[in-house]
């Protein structure tokens, strides 16, 4: 989890010129670390009942990464926020949609069980 984090901040906070050069789109690229992001939390956070705290994290961190940029010369982008918020939105609904099919138990991953409802 932390090299996910530190290999998302590297290459937030790289000079605009040292960027490396991608063939997909700006904002695609955002939505998907952060549809991954969401999952590497779902499997971190897995015995923990923080999941919803974790997804709250993200999306600050991806804030502070935004406001960071524009402190160290790169350009800030509201579109690049909102493009991290959907892919915090696709992330979880997919593992919440995984968590309601009707796969067999034994194909879902064990740590959907953060969407399981706690008793007490």
């Amino acid at each position: 989890m932390g090299a996910y984090i530190l290999l998302i901040t590297v290459l937030a906070l790289l000079p605009n010129d040292a960027m490396p050069t991608l063939t997909l789109w700006d904002k695609l690229n955002h939505f998907a670390a952060y549809t991954v992001f969401v999952m590497l939390i779902a499997y971190c956070f897995s015995k923990h009942r923080t999941f919803g705290f974790g997804v709250l994290l993200i999306f600050l961190y991806s804030a502070l990464i935004e406001f960071i940029q524009h402190q160290v010369g790169r350009e800030a982008s509201f579109f690049d926020l909102l493009a991290n918020l959907m892919g915090i939105i696709t992330g979880y609904l997919l593992l919440k949609i995984v968590q309601l099919s009707s796969l067999p138990p034994i194909l879902k991953p064990p740590f959907l069980s953060i969407f399981k409802p706690s008793k007490q």
